[in-house]
């Protein structure tokens, strides 16, 4: 793994790996000492055999296993009968645990299939299990927390101690990124959930199982159950939750939510959005959306929409819509939406949207450019909900022909 760390004294801090990988947030302590970026390494069979921070990788397996496939860490297939439950975990990092986070997406809406991150006091072994400071566990629609008495503590098993739905309609977006984070301090736990949420779980065990090694997890227990794709992990000691006093929601950037390389097809392809909280957020506060297009062989008509809305998907208003042309030749470009909330409102929310497109030509002489003759466009959409407890600023793409190709995508707040 390439890149620093950004020591940043906002919420999120971020590690980078020739990309955005997962956020810190702990600005005293600007590099967790145990982290995987999967998006930098190869496809592969099996798991990496040692995390980016070098230490050796600890795994455990049952009816699954891992392999690494378009940047992200996920099963190598899904079993005949489902159930499987692989582990991905750090060495002993001499001391307690104190911090775990991950980012991921799920490949379906499920229900059912869980992403996970826990604490442990040794490593996982399915024959002899250790004891759990924290499971914390997420399917696309809920999330739960619990401890787990291990071999050394009675060998009891698993205890949830909160459980709650996730506040995202319809739940996790297939192919959209989102972020789990947990920090324990004592007896005292933690957790950003994905929808943005914290809160907060108090119990004697945390600190009595807790030890000092981390894991990230994916669980199924049926071959339709929605499956974990992990593109960030990391684990930490000594770290407190930042500011030693909770955190608020949005109270810093949010997590960018990124978009990996996809040929887009001929209908509608809907990219992902991020999870917002209008009612964190302030007025003038800002969000940056970067495609990076080619188009190799076929000449498109491609159609970019900015929305935002509460249904995190191609039903939300659109805040800006920009035609692009694609010749028959090796034409690259490069999309920017600068999208700015101006005014906070239920009913009469304002949002700006500005588009700026830089395009290289390849061997075409028109090259990749704006439909209507000017490299940027600009659009304010009115009668938004921009005060309310959810919303999604989201990118959909609609192409004439399937050929068109997304090299990467990102959105993130700015401001």
């Amino acid at each position: 793994m390439t890149g620093p760390l950004s020591s940043s004294p906002t919420l999120l801090g971020q590690l980078t790996a020739g990309a955005l990988a997962i956020n810190s947030r702990d600005s005293a302590h600007p590099l967790p000492q145990a982290f995987s970026y999967f998006a930098d390494l190869p496809d592969s069979a099996g798991s990496p055999g040692a995390l980016s921070s070098g230490q050796e990788v600890l795994t455990a397996t049952t009816g699954g296993s891992w392999r690494v496939s378009g940047g992200y860490l996920t099963l190598s297939s899904t079993p005949p009968a489902g159930v499987s439950d692989c582990y991905f975990g750090t060495p002993n990092l001499g001391s307690i645990v104190t911090q775990v986070g991950g980012r991921f997406t799920f490949t379906t809406t499920g229900p059912n299939g869980v992403a996970a991150l826990g604490i442990c006091n040794r490593p996982i072994n399915f024959k002899s299990m250790p004891s759990m400071a924290m499971r914390f566990f997420c399917t696309p629609t809920t999330w739960a927390f619990a401890v787990s008495a291990g071999v050394d503590n009675g060998n009891t098993g698993q205890v949830v101690l909160a459980s709650g739905s996730l506040a995202l309609p319809g739940g996790m977006i297939p192919g959209t990124q989102y972020e789990m984070q947990a920090w324990i301090v004592g007896s005292t736990a933690t957790l950003r959930l994905p929808d943005g949420s914290i809160t907060t779980v108090a119990d004697a065990r945390i600190a009595k199982y807790a030890g000092n090694f981390a894991f990230c997890e994916n669980s199924t227990a049926s071959s339709s159950d929605a499956v974990a794709k992990w593109s960030h992990f990391l684990a930490a000691t000594g770290r407190a939750v930042p500011g030693n006093a909770g955190i608020a929601p949005n109270a810093g950037p949010l997590a960018a939510v990124t978009f990996p390389r996809q040929t887009l097809p001929a209908a509608t392809a809907y990219l992902g959005s991020m999870p917002l909280k209008p009612s964190l957020l302030a007025g003038g506060s800002r969000f940056r959306i970067t495609l990076d297009f080619a188009n190799p062989a076929t000449a498109s008509t491609t159609t970019v929409n900015v929305r935002f809305g509460a249904n995190g998907g191609s039903a939300d208003p659109v805040v800006q819509s920009a035609i692009f042309i694609g010749t028959g030749a090796a034409d690259v470009a490069k999309v920017v939406f600068e999208v700015q909330i101006d005014a906070k409102d239920a009913a009469a929310g304002a949002i700006t949207s500005l588009a700026t497109l830089t395009r290289a030509l390849g061997t075409g002489t028109t090259g990749f450019h704006n439909v209507a003759g000017t490299p940027v466009a600009v659009n304010q959409a009115t009668a938004l909900n921009t005060a309310g407890a959810q919303a999604y600023l989201g990118v959909d793409i609609t192409g004439t022909a399937a050929a068109t190709v997304l090299l990467n995508g990102l959105i993130e707040q700015v401001k």
